[in-house]
């Protein structure tokens, strides 16, 4: 116990600024998400159709609040429901699930933006320029709107990211299994809010397993990460 106390410690210690610069962002970010939610989901309490750009609001919510519902869009969004569902409705208890849902959602929009900087990092851009391309990604028309609704769009942007930040890591790596490990997971988290971002991750697969010289046997090790994902 005293071992993994130190070793916490230790961890604190070498990564305090990035931490608390992470934290910063996230908490700029889920603030301006909390009030864009806030500002059209209470009003409308989450019951108007089409609120906004066409937004299904009503059916997010219900997969995002109510265990009996018709969830038929999971055959596009395959773990949204079961990723999503018991963390609103354990805070709901507390606060409301219409209030749960913006808190969670808003919450997941922060995080998207601090594993973007994350990214930035990864791919050795300076601390200005990271900051810069968040600042941008943040206030971009896209991400505004859709952090302004209930809507899938938010959390199958979290995936992505999660998969991008676990590949950056990996290219032109000498891979273990635990890195094996790491692709399957980015994998299920790419397809887990949206199918259709297996696309982007073929191509990730593709340029750490194919391009990568030190991995052997390359279509049987893309094809088994893929399996298991599937």
């Amino acid at each position: 116990m005293k071992e993994l106390k130190m070793k916490i410690k230790d961890f604190l210690t070498s990564h305090g600024d990035k931490i608390k610069e992470f934290l910063k962002i996230f908490t700029v970010v889920f603030a301006l998400n909390l009030f864009l939610l806030s500002f059209v989901n209470l009003i409308t309490n989450g019951t108007e159709t089409d609120v906004f750009y066409g937004g299904d609001t009503p059916r997010v919510l219900q997969d995002m609040t109510m265990q009996e519902g018709l969830h038929y869009r999971t055959s596009v969004h395959p773990l949204f429901v079961f990723l999503t569902q018991p963390f609103v409705r354990i805070l709901g208890r507390v606060t409301g699930v219409i209030v749960a849902a913006v808190i969670f959602e808003a919450a997941v929009g922060a995080l998207s933006a601090t594993l973007f900087y994350r990214l930035m990092q990864k791919l050795g851009a300076s601390k200005k320029t990271g900051l810069l391309a968040t600042v941008i990604l943040v206030l971009s028309f896209t991400q505004v709107s859709f952090n302004s609704i209930f809507e899938t769009y938010v959390f199958s942007q979290f995936g992505l990211m999660v998969m991008w930040v676990i590949a950056a890591g990996l290219i032109d790596k000498k891979l273990e299994l635990k890195d094996y490990a790491l692709l399957v997971i980015a994998g299920i988290f790419s397809l887990a809010f949206t199918l259709t971002n297996i696309v982007q991750f073929l191509i990730l697969l593709s340029i750490i397993i194919f391009l990568n010289k030190n991995v052997k046997c390359k279509f049987i090790k893309f094809s088994s990460i893929l399996l298991v994902v599937l």
